[in-house]
Formats: structure tokens, C-alpha cells, sequence
């Protein structure tokens, strides 16, 4: 049993956790900077349903722990139990007073912040809004970096689309990066959970400018809103994928009713006098991605698969990311046609012949430089001791001289034939 502290009415202690700063308010909730006193480590803390109190009992729930998803606190507690994905944020614990009234998430702290955050030095331009800029390099990004980012969204989101949940609130804010251009995927508190039988809602939460358009009923339509969360979720990375490229909101408007008006019927806009030029497969991913109609709108698995991915795909595996011990090695070879012990026999001998090669091939070269020294030797004596009488080159002499080119050239196919030979 723990308790709270607060100073002049803020709440400044949780535990361990001592409160050092602000970081922004979630869906249902506000989040702080934290350190943990005892470990001096940092993290992200999510306060939910906060009543001002002045001091609360606390008990701890660990992440293992069973917590019922019961109302949108606990439901975000459950989801998060249930994801482990390195660009997903990750639960260490929550803490929850004896009465509900209020619970603390402790979730890891990503450094960098928002992906892109708004422009404060740019007025909002009344026809596409505000200007949007990476916060580490303070512009657009270009395509090599979009792909980066685009590729740890899809497949995070891939990831947590598979267990059954949907995010329902993609958009830069919930979607931080640390210094080393790494993301996480965060804030689940309209999350929903789904099982195979159902994947559709009927309810919309959200920012209305990622909402997509079967999200959407315009002032003359009268037909209930059903649609498929998960496939709304890829139109939400569409609209992030474009902030990231233009640096503005493909569909904006004043009011409400405007930017639905835009989302359903007009084309993602692009700054004035725009003369970006895309790659064809980058321009083919992007087009696919905002496809108005759902059913047409490819998943995050079939996005995996396109031609801006594929081509890419190369570029972003590092090989610190690949790691293989002895029973990954067996499983491969296992699966194969061929047996584990022949292919070391083979690599073994392979590895003998050139290491075999190198040395004959190197004799060869000493012995052949020696004989050369020596005949030459040789023949400079004879040669000088010749003309010393004579004068003059004799038959003989250049008999010898002829005798050094022929063992030179069996020499060469001495090592041209020890390079072509095999091991017993």
C-alpha cells in the first residue's frame, strides 16, 4: 500500500514515480514525464479519470496480472496486456487507487515526441491548414525516410490488427519517434476489440480529419454508419503518410461539416505550386492507400506486398536485426533437401581447397621468382665472362637464355593445374 503526493494542489508523486513534466493530454486522460526514485529511469505516465485527490491509497496491478476490461480505462489496460511489438508502446504496470477514481499507466517514454508537429512559425493557411514539420529535422521528410516511417507503421498496425484490435485514432500525435528515427504506435483509448464474427462498428471517435469516408454521412444520406474499423485504420495512415510527404492535411476544412464534405468528395490537396515528383511506386502506394470506396482499399498485409515495399524492403533490414543460433541453423537445414552434415562437409572442403589454392598458388610464384634469379644469374655470368673473350653472343648462350622462357612457361601450367585440382 502506497500513497500520492501532491504540492499546491498538482499531483507531484505516484509511488515511485516522481512527476517532472507535462507531455499532452491522450483520449481519456493526461500524460506526464516520470522518474522512477529508486532507478532514475524515465517514463511516459497516462493519468485516467484523475478527481483531485488529496491522498489516495494505491495498489499495484503488475502486467501479468488479470485486469477486466470494464469501462475505456480498463479497456486500454487490456488491449495494451495483450500487445508486445517493438513499435507499440509498451505497459510496464498500472496503479489504480482502491475506489476507481483514478488509474496510472506506466508506459515507456519515447524521446523524440510527435512524428510531426505543427509549424508554429507558419499562419494557417485558410484553404489546407496548419504546416507540418518533423520535429527532429524541422521540414517535410523525403521519400527515403517517409518509406522508414511508412514500413514500422504497417507493420505495427499489421500487428496489432491481427490480435483483433483496431486503433480507431491513427494521426501524428499517437505516433511519437525517439532520436534514432525509431516509432511507436500509442494512445489505444478508443481502441476496440473484435473478434472474427464481428469486425464492424457503428460508432465514430477519432479526429475528424482522419476519419474515412464510410465514416461519414453527408447532410442527404440517411443510411446507418456501418463500417469496418480496420480498414478505416489503413485510410488513417493514408492521411499520415501525406502529412509526412506535403506537410499539410489532404482534406481540411473550417467546420466540421467542411472537412466531411472534402473527405467524401474531393481529391487530397497539395501545397501551392507544388513540383514534388514521386516515384511510380510511391505515387501507386499513396493512390491505393486513399481509396475512397473500403472495399477497394487494401489491407495493411496486402500493402506489405506492393511494389513501394517490395523494392525497399532491402534497404531497411540491418544486420544486427538478424540473429541465428545453433537450433535456428538445425530448424533451417531440417526443412531442406539437403542433410546439415553434407553441406559442412562441403563448405568444410571448399573452405580447405581455396585456403589449399592460395598457398600452392604463392610456391609456385616464390619458386618460380627463384629459379629466375638463379638462371639469370647464371646466364649474366656466362654472358660476361663470354664477351670478355669474344665480344659476341654465341648459339649456345642463347640456347641457355631460351631453356629459362620454357621453364618459366612449365611453371605456369604447374599452377594453373593446382588451381584445378580437387580433394581426395
Amino acid at each position: 500500500m502506497t500513497t500520492s503526493e501532491k504540492a499546491n494542489n498538482f499531483l507531484v508523486k505516484v509511488n515511485e514515480y516522481s512527476i517532472l513534466s507535462r507531455l499532452g493530454s491522450g483520449s481519456f486522460g493526461t500524460v506526464f514525464l516520470v522518474e522512477n526514485s529508486d532507478t532514475k529511469e524515465k517514463y511516459a505516465m497516462k493519468c485516467m479519470a484523475m478527481k483531485n485527490p488529496k491522498t489516495l491509497t494505491m495498489k499495484r496491478v503488475k502486467r501479468e496480472s488479470s485486469i477486466s476490461p470494464h469501462g475505456s480505462c480498463r479497456k486500454e489496460i487490456a488491449i495494451l496486456k495483450r500487445l508486445n511489438h517493438p513499435n507499440v508502446v509498451k505497459l510496464f504496470e498500472c496503479i489504480t487507487d482502491d475506489s476507481a477514481q483514478s488509474i496510472y499507466l506506466i508506459l515507456n517514454y519515447v524521446t523524440g515526441g510527435a512524428i510531426m508537429i505543427i509549424d508554429d512559425s507558419v499562419p494557417i493557411d485558410p484553404l489546407v491548414g496548419p504546416k507540418f514539420i518533423s520535429p527532429i529535422t524541422k521540414s517535410i521528410c523525403g521519400e527515403a525516410i517517409i518509406f522508414k516511417y511508412t514500413h514500422q507503421i504497417v507493420s505495427a498496425l499489421e500487428y496489432v490488427h491481427n490480435q483483433g484490435i483496431a486503433h480507431r485514432d491513427i494521426k501524428p500525435d499517437n505516433i511519437l519517434i525517439d532520436l534514432h528515427g525509431n516509432l511507436q504506435i500509442v494512445d489505444f483509448g478508443v481502441s476496440t476489440l473484435h473478434d472474427a464474427r464481428n469486425s464492424s462498428c457503428a460508432d465514430t471517435v477519432g479526429t475528424y480529419h482522419f476519419w474515412a469516408p464510410e465514416m461519414i454521412l453527408l447532410d442527404d444520406e440517411e443510411d446507418d454508419i456501418i463500417f469496418d474499423p480496420f480498414i478505416a485504420d489503413v485510410w488513417a495512415v493514408g492521411i499520415v503518410v501525406h502529412i509526412l510527404k506535403y506537410g499539410i492535411l489532404p482534406f481540411y476544412g473550417e467546420l466540421p461539416t467542411d472537412i466531411f464534405q472534402a473527405i467524401r468528395t474531393c481529391e487530397p490537396a497539395k501545397p501551392k505550386n507544388d513540383l514534388t515528383r514521386l516515384s511510380p511506386n510511391f505515387q501507386s502506394f499513396l493512390t491505393n492507400i486513399l481509396i475512397k470506396d473500403p472495399k477497394q482499399r487494401p489491407s495493411f498485409s496486402i500493402l506489405h506486398q506492393c511494389p513501394w515495399f517490395e523494392e525497399n524492403n532491402a534497404g531497411i533490414i540491418n544486420s544486427d536485426t538478424i540473429e541465428l543460433n545453433n537450433d535456428d541453423i538445425m530448424k533451417a537445414f531440417s526443412s531442406s533437401t539437403i542433410r546439415m552434415q553434407d553441406t559442412i562437409a562441403q563448405i568444410s572442403v571448399s573452405n580447405k581447397l581455396k585456403k589449399w589454392k592460395e598457398v600452392a598458388s604463392q610456391k609456385v610464384k616464390e619458386n618460380t621468382e627463384t629459379l629466375i634469379k638463379a638462371e639469370g644469374e647464371k646466364l649474366s655470368r656466362r654472358r660476361e665472362s663470354y664477351l670478355s673473350k669474344t665480344g659476341s653472343l654465341t648459339n649456345q648462350d642463347y640456347s641457355i637464355s631460351t631453356s629459362i622462357k620454357e621453364k618459366n612457361k612449365n611453371n605456369e601450367l604447374q599452377h594453373n593445374a593446382c588451381t584445378t585440382c580437387t580433394l581426395s
